[in-house]
């Protein structure tokens, strides 16, 4: 980590595993406005685009402004509401936040609603980490330009979403696969050699720790 001046973490997957969660509230709340083959690819899309802000997915099939997506991002929200707060930090990540956040700036940047990441960050105490939390309906590559990113910049994350989001601040990427939904990843990371692929945040306890 001492060879790092600045961290940014995504935090479903990378933080929280909630991943599955959402993806369940989010096949609970689309079973009641579309079905069968629509639905699925829908749920797929949902998945693939991990990172990007419910609202761009949502409008991507439902209309941008129609009844239909509101009723939809209203039922998913009330569902995550419900549930969010029984997720479960990642393996090591409470530890590496504490011990980033003594060496060097962390930011949270999240696929998920900015309200949602900050009430689940109260809730388990790790809000004093951050310089700062950000999160939808904002994109991740909206937020990214506005950081003060100090490098060289670490940038943890689990979709391509995140990957496309460090090259914009030339951070160095590292995809963390326990959590992940992105199930082509070794496919999509076999020719970028320059990422480094990790299983969860005790990666870098050892340099943390040096």
């Amino acid at each position: 980590m001492k060879a790092f001046k600045s961290t940014i973490l995504d935090v479903d997957g990378v933080l929280f595993d909630s991943n599955t969660l959402k993806h369940d509230n989010m096949r609970k709340a689309a079973s009641e406005f579309a079905e069968g083959e629509r639905l699925e690819e829908f749920l797929s899309y949902f998945i693939l685009h991990n990172g990007l802000p419910r609202e761009i997915k949502i409008e991507k099939y439902f209309g941008k402004d129609t009844m239909i997506s509101q009723a939809l991002l209203n039922r998913y929200n009330q569902l995550n509401q419900q549930t969010l707060m029984a997720a479960e930090m990642t393996q090591g990540s409470k530890d590496f936040l504490r011990k980033a956040s003594s060496q060097m700036p962390v930011w949270a940047l999240s696929g998920g609603a900015e309200r949602e990441v900050k009430a689940l960050f109260e809730k388990n105490n790790i809000t004093s980490f951050f310089e700062g939390i950000y999160g939808g309906p904002v994109s991740k590559k909206e937020h990214i330009k506005k950081l003060p990113v100090v490098h060289p910049c670490l940038y943890v994350g689990d979709s391509k979403i995140d990957y496309e989001t460090a090259l914009l601040v030339d951070a160095g990427f590292a995809f963390m696969t326990r959590y992940t939904q992105f199930d082509g990843w070794a496919v999509f990371f076999e020719d970028k050699p320059e990422v480094t692929i990790i299983p969860d945040l005790t990666y870098f306890f050892q340099d943390i720790n040096s």
